[in-house]
């Protein structure tokens, strides 16, 4: 994605962060959102369908998105000790993504709620995306994982 999409999605993000703290001071605590070329995906836990709603809609509102994966469950029990559990399982996965060297860590955002793995990128190849994909499943306590990862297109060969 480059520098400039780097910058483009970091556009994004500050953006998403005024639109979530100007509207609702509350969505802009409980959601979380990773930007990955232009594709935004909402994870977190919001306390009815209709704040749901709203957590989408302002999504789609930031200039330069060009999707909305919308991950965001209703809230429940689960407190500090769910939180403390994903920011675990998160360090966890992170540090594997980067130490593997068969893995172009930076091509990967992730987030994690209540056990389960969202991940969202660009993977040069497939083997590279199972590599990851496993590394998640392989940490005690995630529960699934959810995988938005898109594979690399090759420029088509002319002979």
């Amino acid at each position: 994605r480059g520098i400039s999409g780097v910058a483009d999605d970091t556009a994004i993000r500050v953006r998403l962060n005024a639109l979530y703290s100007d509207d609702d001071e509350r969505l802009w605590r409980k959601i979380s959102f990773q930007v990955y070329g232009g594709r935004v995906l909402l994870t977190g836990a919001l306390d009815s369908p209709e704040m749901q709603a709203r957590a989408v809609r302002l999504a789609w509102q930031a200039k330069g998105v060009k999707e909305v994966i919308n991950e965001i469950e209703l809230a429940a029990s689960g407190g500090l000790a769910g939180f403390g559990r994903d920011s675990w399982i998160a360090a966890q996965l992170k540090s594997r993504l980067l130490l593997d060297k068969q893995i172009s860590s930076i091509n990967y955002s992730v987030g994690i709620v209540r056990g389960k793995v969202y991940l969202i990128g660009i993977a040069p190849n497939q083997q590279e995306l199972n590599l990851v994909i496993n590394h998640a499943r392989s940490i005690d306590y995630v529960q699934k994982v959810v995988n938005y990862v898109q594979i690399k297109r090759r420029a088509n060969k002319k002979s």
